[in-house]
């Protein structure tokens, strides 16, 4: 099933103090299987928007896990209709 994922940093300065970050969003991305990704500004923070396909929608769960664990932020997943 096909997901538009939107990726949000919590903290706004994390992109600043970080500087592997992109690195990070990079393999992160790589490990979900995005097929596209697209960066922007939300609110005044970094959001990206990667479109991925899950097999199946529990994996939903621990991909939104290891993505806050990793490098804490939010994410809202959207099921292609």
């Amino acid at each position: 099933m096909r997901f538009l994922m939107k990726i949000q940093l919590s903290d706004p300065n994390a992109a600043v103090s970080d500087t592997r970050l992109n690195e990070k969003m990079r393999l992160l991305f790589q490990s979900v299987g995005a097929t596209a990704v697209y960066a922007t500004l939300e609110g005044g923070r970094r959001t990206d928007w990667a479109a991925i396909d899950l097999a199946d929608p529990a994996a939903i769960t621990p991909v939104a896990r290891a993505l806050f664990h990793k490098i804490k932020v939010k994410t809202e997943f959207l099921a292609e209709d």
